[in-house]
């Protein structure tokens, strides 16, 4: 349970007044599959060099691909960067438009992660990273059991990655990492964008109160991967999250969250769990020249229904 009092900084947070202008900023990873040869490509063998200042590179191990976009206060400037990084690097190694793309928690043995990070523009002493981390995990990381494959899920869990609550302190601020690999469509990687930066808005603005005694999600059904106990709980996490106060702004990509959970069937259509996500992104030949100006989320999308409704 989350217990405010407890935190040194208590008195500090709940006055906390920054309006919407904390930066925000992501890495998320994807692996490479050679579907003819039915195995992970190693990254590190295609990207040459991984300094972390590059927009593109590898995870700590070079196996999976990582995109790095610059930090916004607006999440989605951070979703036209990272289909920008994506085009530049097909531009750099056109090696890539052989393999498939894919997004998610695990693939064939490898975790893939979905960091979401934030600014803390104040004395770094007074942020309590650890509670931040698990009040984000009530709706974040709780969206992320519900909507992930279970034995995804499990896998990432049992090898170390995306526990409940995990986190680690960064020079501009917290790096949360508990979330999967939200990359699987731009509208996907907004839902997440959007969810996790609605909370940390409560928190930096005077309502940090709010979270005292929240627990919809317990630490020892998140090992489990138990869905089923959130589910009990997940009218109160979603009623919740619309009294956000950026939910209104951000309602068409939070409320994908909703549909999905009440829909599992229509999550096989938007989740593309192990689909080459290169399609849902629209970096596929005919598109990547395509004007910068009309390519919205929803061009890339429609684009995409149509080429699926062709396969059907």
């Amino acid at each position: 349970m989350i217990n405010l009092q407890n935190s040194p900084n208590f008195d500090f947070l709940k006055t906390l007044k920054l309006g919407n202008n904390f930066l925000q900023g992501a890495d998320p990873e994807f692996s490479l599959y050679d579907e003819g040869k039915n195995q992970v490509v190693s990254a590190k063998g295609i990207i040459s060099g991984n300094s972390l200042s590059s927009k593109f590179g590898t995870d700590g191990c070079g196996t999976t691909a990582e995109i790095r976009p610059d930090p916004s206060t607006d999440p989605f400037e951070i979703i036209k960067d990272i289909r920008q990084i994506m085009l530049n690097a097909v531009d750099s190694y056109p090696e890539l438009f052989e393999l498939k793309w894919i997004a998610g928690s695990y693939f064939k043995g490898f975790p893939l992660g979905g960091h979401i990070h934030f600014g803390v523009p104040f004395e770094k002493s007074k942020f309590d990273y650890n509670l931040i981390a698990k009040i984000l995990t009530q709706y974040v990381g709780a969206a992320s059991l519900l909507l992930e494959k279970k034995e995804d899920f499990l896998s990432r869990k049992k090898i170390g990655y995306g526990a409940f609550g995990e986190v680690r302190q960064a020079p501009h601020g917290i790096e949360y990492r508990t979330v999967g690999s939200w990359l699987t469509s731009p509208y996907f990687a907004a839902s997440f964008l959007c969810l996790s930066r609605a909370v940390m808005y409560e928190i930096y603005n005077e309502n940090y109160e709010f979270f005292n005694d929240k627990e919809y999600i317990k630490n020892e059904d998140f090992i489990r991967g138990n869905a089923l106990e959130l589910n009990k709980n997940f009218d109160k996490v979603w009623k919740d999250i619309t009294g956000f106060r950026l939910y209104q702004e951000y309602k068409p990509y939070i409320d994908l969250i909703y549909r999905l959970v009440k829909d599992p069937e229509g999550s096989k259509t938007w989740l593309f769990i192990n689909q080459d996500m290169k399609e849902t992104w629209g970096i596929v030949p005919g598109i990547v020249d395509t004007p910068q100006e009309i390519l919205t989320m929803d061009f890339i999308w429609n684009r995409y229904i149509n080429v699926m409704n062709n396969y059907s």
